[in-house]
């Protein structure tokens, strides 16, 4: 049994007869508050999820444009998944097509659906920063085994890698 299906199984839900029962569906725990089923971290728990995918995706198109957005770790913290697998998931969206923007401003950075091409453009302009990075790290790479053994490697993108 893998981790996050142990997770699955350990959920529970509060039924109308008020027992709590095995809940092995979507990932969201319902719990019993005044008597009336809510959703933790403060979203109402469609019972129709099939995954987490369809799950952040709800939350996601709550958060319109970059003054409503959410955090990773406020998105892991209500699915119940890592900041990790929340991230890889945004980004199966985004290449599936969805407009899902990021923004790095302190304390109100985050996810949000893209409205404005200003929030667009803000989001590609984190995506070049972290792809000179990378190709900032492989070109340094490829020097230290050069230097450790000799031998010529080619950068990913030796334009990109090279540029400031």
């Amino acid at each position: 049994m893998t981790d996050r299906q142990s997770r699955r199984m350990t959920r529970t839900r509060v039924c109308a007869s008020g027992s709590a029962q095995p809940w092995y569906g979507p990932l969201f725990d319902v719990v019993a508050l005044g008597g009336h089923p809510v959703a933790l971290g403060g979203h109402i728990a469609p019972a129709s999820f099939e995954n987490d995918t369809q799950a952040l995706l709800a939350i996601l198109t709550r958060h319109q444009g970059k003054g409503d957005a959410i955090t990773s770790r406020e998105l892991a913290r209500d699915l119940h998944l890592s900041t990790r697998v929340v991230r890889e998931i945004i980004a199966q969206l985004v290449v599936g097509g969805q407009l899902i923007g990021a923004s790095v401003d302190g304390n109100a950075g985050g996810y949000y659906m893209i409205l404005a091409a200003t929030e667009l453009e803000e989001t590609r302009m984190i995506l070049r920063s972290r792809a000179r990075e990378i190709f900032a790290r492989d070109s340094a790479l490829c020097r230290a085994w050069r230097r450790v053994h000799g031998q010529e490697l080619q950068p990913l993108l030796p334009q990109i890698g090279s540029e400031e």
